[in-house]
């Protein structure tokens, strides 16, 4: 596969298959070795996620422009994710006890409970409040 040059992750990908395979079969008593025991697995390097250009956010938040109740809702909140480089799980456990106008900041709680703060100006505090 390598040979073939295969991408790192293909080859991890179907190594990975057989060795699952293998031990299936020596499972159920089909061999008395796993064979692939002895296949290596190829080193992955990690990728970065791709962030969006500022053209495409824009494009983004024009497309949820709107009065609706609904649409405010979902431009605020992603602007919170945006501006604040929140998770989905952390924005969507997000309450209005979590906002504090008197700084103007907005309580997060994220990953293993770790609490942090994130301050936000005027503006997006009173359309958060509103």
């Amino acid at each position: 596969m390598q040979s073939r040059r295969l991408a790192a992750k293909t080859v991890g990908d179907r190594v990975i298959i057989f060795k699952r395979f293998f031990a299936y079969l020596v499972m159920e008593g089909c061999l008395t070795q796993d064979p692939a025991q002895r296949l290596p697995m190829p080193k992955v390097g990690k990728r970065l996620p791709k962030a969006l250009t500022l053209e495409e956010m824009e494009s983004f938040f024009a497309a949820l422009s709107g009065d609706s109740a609904v649409r405010k809702r979902d431009r605020i909140l992603f602007q919170v994710m945006y501006g604040g480089g929140l998770r989905v799980s952390e924005a969507v456990g997000l309450r209005v006890e979590d906002i504090d106008p008197g700084d103007g900041s907005l309580r997060i709680l994220g990953k293993g409970d770790k609490e942090r703060r994130i301050y936000l100006k005027p503006p997006f505090v009173q359309s958060l409040q509103e």
